[in-house]
């Protein structure tokens, strides 16, 4: 009997180191935090909308840029029962209800700025990148310098743009310009100040799409907008073809 209870006591004495262990593992003061990627140091929230096939795509972009895939799950248009009283494309409404539900995310949030990525940008591993002879290195420390310069009331800053109005842009330094009117959403960022005018102006039923928006705040002279006087994050029309339904070639400046 003596044995007996001798044994017992050695196995609940097992079982609680055990569970001690494995509770230390868990909790203790040794657990470190995923190290942040070179993105979140420079942006503390970021988000990337992605429709259901394209997040191998995604996946492959953000590997190619050595970020963590920080998908958010579009809105998709066959979802949609909207009072599209302008005749918007169904593609411009998703989109556009999609990026109101990021900002409105990025608001809830904590933090201070958000980059907003589209789900069909194209990785650094493309040639395109390899033919202008642009390095990782080189986008890292230039993307960091464009965030560095931004002046302190800045709300709104483009890292991929199209039919932008350049020859009206305001020199500010070497890395960015201030813009007056810009389109395309693959590559920008907010402030929480910018994200929070962009919200209440974005009216329903939506009358233009969500770029167009924000376009016009800046023309209108409400929003402070910059963009990277060299783009980073340019769309793969070649090869994907767009959700909203624009099919055509995407200049930079108009």
């Amino acid at each position: 009997m003596k044995i007996f209870y001798a044994i017992l006591i050695y196995i609940i004495f097992l079982l609680g180191y055990k569970l001690t262990s494995k509770l230390n593992e868990g909790f203790g003061e040794d657990k470190k935090e995923p190290k942040p990627d070179w993105l979140e140091e420079l942006f503390e929230f970021r988000q990337i909308i992605t429709i259901p096939e394209r997040v191998s795509h995604v996946k492959k972009f953000c590997k190619s840029f050595e970020i963590k895939p920080t998908i958010f799950n579009a809105i998709l248009k066959k979802d949609l029962n909207y009072n599209n009283v302008y005749n918007l494309k169904i593609g411009e409404i998703a989109c556009a209800l999609s990026q109101e539900a990021v900002l409105k995310k990025f608001i809830d949030s904590e933090a201070k700025n958000m980059l907003m990525l589209e789900d069909d940008n194209i990785p650094f591993t493309n040639e395109f990148y390899k033919n202008v002879g642009l390095k990782l290195e080189f986008i890292k420390d230039y993307m960091g310098n464009c965030v560095k310069s931004l002046p302190y009331d800045w709300d709104v800053m483009y890292f991929g743009r199209c039919w932008d109005d350049c020859a009206n842009h305001t020199p500010w330094n070497n890395y960015i310009v201030k813009t007056r009117r810009t389109l395309c959403h693959h590559g920008i960022a907010f402030s929480r100040k910018g994200a929070s005018i962009i919200l209440e102006h974005i009216k329903h039923p939506l009358n233009v799409p969500i770029d167009h928006v924000v376009a016009n705040l800046t023309s209108g002279g409400k929003l402070n907008t910059y963009a990277s006087i060299l783009p980073i994050f340019y769309q793969n029309r070649a090869e994907m073809n767009s959700t909203i339904g624009n099919y055509d070639h995407l200049p930079i400046c108009m």
